[in-house]
């Protein structure tokens, strides 16, 4: 690709970091991260096992407050870090490594379809 031609691969950049904000509630300009610690590695080095540590708190609240089951909250648990994985996908650094955007919303609505059938 020529570098001066534009491509939606810059969106899709800007797509995964906005949804890592939305399931982490910190944004990347937050005093936590700096030169060393970005948004990108933060989740990443989270991922899988401290997902829960890095999610925002009122995630899990819903869950606390809909008296779910443990199969439900695992299931719950499994879609948050699905989503996690999907914005750590779309914000890779090198563009070759970004997902395709169709890829993308596929994924998403697969785990929606997933989560939707869970009844509190």
């Amino acid at each position: 690709m020529n570098p001066t031609q534009a491509s939606t691969l810059g969106d899709v950049y800007s797509f995964g970091i906005v949804l890592l904000e939305l399931f982490i509630s910190k944004r990347p300009t937050d005093a936590i991260f700096n030169e060393s610690l970005k948004i990108h590695k933060y989740i990443s080095t989270a991922l899988p096992d401290h997902a829960i540590d890095i999610l925002d708190p009122l995630l899990l609240l819903a869950e606390e407050e809909q008296n779910i089951n443990q199969d439900q909250a695992r299931r719950m648990e499994e879609c948050l870090l699905s989503v996690l994985e999907i914005g750590l996908t779309c914000s890779a650094s090198s563009p070759r490594d970004r997902a395709p955007i169709d890829t993308t919303l596929s994924k998403l609505q697969s785990i929606k379809e997933s989560f939707l059938p869970m009844r509190w």
